[in-house]
């Protein structure tokens, strides 16, 4: 009898010790998660309520009438990395009718600790076209992007002005170079509910 005993009880010990590293890995992990939450309402959400990262799609209609439907996803890294790393990453497709898709790696930062607005720069993944996206400011409210940018010609010469107002402000205007790059461009952009699709797919289906 104490032979079987000796055994049982050593199991049970063991059992206890997984059943409590388990409840103390599991609050470190909530720990974390409820810390990058605090830290970082826009890209976390312990109540499910929206976030900035996701998917989006939008478009928007150059000077030209050139129509430029867009898919976004917008992801959070890891903290952790650098003081100076992207709060803000992922990648953007530009979905013209009858051109291939354009495709973008995203990288950034909010600038309110609530994610309201935040910037961030594009980098093409394929050889330059003719005309690409340029730096871009956005604004987020619940299920609504607005993505400002102004379209560039890489290694094209353009001319500019500077003007002065009646208040002695300066504004420096762009009156030579591509008609699309003239003028700031505003995308608006939705929230897509079901990301299932990949981004090449569903650009495929937003600019038929």
């Amino acid at each position: 009898m104490n032979t079987d005993a000796k055994p049982t009880r050593n199991g049970r010990r063991g059992w206890r010790l997984v059943v409590v590293l388990t409840l103390f890995a599991l609050a470190i992990w909530t720990g974390f998660a409820v810390l990058d939450a605090a830290l970082s309402p826009w890209a976390r959400s312990l109540t499910g309520g929206a976030t900035l990262t996701g998917r989006w799609q939008g478009s928007t209609r150059t000077a030209s009438g050139r129509d430029m439907p867009m898919q976004l996803a917008l992801t959070h890294p890891s903290r952790g990395r650098c003081n100076n790393c992207p709060t803000l990453e992922g990648e953007a497709l530009v979905c013209e009718r009858g051109h291939a898709p354009r495709r973008y790696r995203i990288s950034g930062h909010v600038r309110e600790w609530s994610g309201a607005r935040f910037e961030f720069k594009v980098e093409p993944l394929q050889a330059r076209a003719a005309i690409e996206l340029g730096h871009v400011d956005g604004a987020w409210t619940g299920d609504q992007l607005t993505l400002t940018t102004t379209l560039v010609e890489p290694g094209a010469a353009t001319t500019t002005r500077l003007e002065v107002d009646t208040k002695g402000r300066e504004t420096l205007t762009v009156i030579g170079g591509h008609v699309d790059t003239r003028a700031p461009l505003v995308f608006v952009m939705h929230r897509v509910r079901d990301d299932s699709r990949t981004l090449d797919g569903a650009c495929e289906r937003q600019a038929r």
